[in-house]
């Protein structure tokens, strides 16, 4: 086997294929016998090394690369690798670590579970967990009168075709605002996100997205979106509030509107898809039954 910068080798027929958004600043491969066996992007800003991308035929070749992946960021100065991380967290990361017998639901990572193996024998740990919590059953929030009378002067809708643009825009802006606390985020600027999430909003029925209103203002907004893979399943995939004490329990409050609209509209299923553990709005999960788990890894250079 052989360690090669870029993938320009046929590529083995068991290397899943893949859309390279974006693009990394450099890719690694493995070669054998004239074939790519294994392969990552590679990303390096600020002594962070991400590597993304990846995917592996084998034992041998994904630890192999996941090693000289790090003595390259190494090299280049990075101090701490992380993995599996697309460039950053607005597109892919988390490699699924532990599963059940539910199928893979739309616009989940889906990888081997071998790879959590493979970079712990390169040296890596997990480092953030998250899960995926499957929900049969509306258990009404005990606190959804108060919630509701506490939030009774913000505006609460969904978005129509002729205020999409203005409400993607909001969307933005507290996207940036709400997550700028979580691991490894950066914030991504107008252009970038309208490209990124313009498709995704416009092919999902308007009833499953609330948007939170305060003096015009989005301080909060729930996306999600019937899963067509699996009929009967409504994934709620993002919430985001804004910070400030004055919006505290509107995660809370958003949530109980979506189980409401969901079971009544006759959802038998709804999972809440990859929250980071250490997040509070985990809380919002309730009593539903763990289907998955996700981590990603990192590695001290």
């Amino acid at each position: 086997m052989q360690i090669v910068s870029g993938l320009d080798y046929p590529p083995h027929p068991g290397l899943p294929p893949f859309e390279p958004l974006p693009p990394a600043p450099a890719y690694l491969g493995v070669v054998q016998e004239g074939v790519l066996v294994a392969r990552a992007g590679l990303w390096g800003q600020g002594g962070l090394g991400a590597i993304g991308h990846f995917a592996a035929v084998g034992r041998e070749s994904g630890v192999r690369l996941l090693r000289a992946a790090c003595e390259r960021l190494r090299q280049q100065g990075c101090v701490r690798a992380v993995a599996p991380l697309d460039g950053s967290t607005w597109f892919g990361y988390r490699w699924v670590v532990e599963t059940s017998d539910e199928p893979p639901f739309l616009l989940e990572p889906r990888n081997p579970l071998e790879y959590a193996g493979w970079a712990r024998e390169a040296g890596f740990t997990a480092w953030q967990t998250y899960r995926s919590t499957l929900h049969t059953v509306h258990v009404p929030d005990p606190r959804a009168a108060e919630l509701e009378a506490r939030f009774a002067r913000l505006g609460l809708r969904h978005p129509a075709p002729q205020t999409l643009e203005a409400d993607l825009r909001g969307i933005h802006a507290l996207s940036n605002a709400a997550f700028v606390g979580n691991p490894l985020f950066s914030p991504l600027d107008w252009p970038s996100f309208e490209a990124l999430y313009r498709p995704l909003v416009s092919r999902v029925p308007p009833e499953w997205v609330w948007i939170a209103e305060d003096g015009g203002r989005t301080v909060g907004f729930l996306l999600s979106l019937p899963d067509p893979t699996q009929p009967g399943t409504l994934l709620a995939k993002t919430l985001a509030i804004a910070p400030g004490r004055e919006y505290a329990g509107l995660g809370r409050w958003l949530a109980e509107c979506f189980y409401r609209q969901a079971f009544g509209a006759g959802f038998r299923r709804v999972i809440h898809a990859l929250m980071w553990e250490s997040n509070r709005s985990t809380n919002l999960q309730g009593h539903g039954r763990v289907i998955r788990r996700y981590a990603l890894f990192a590695r001290e250079l």
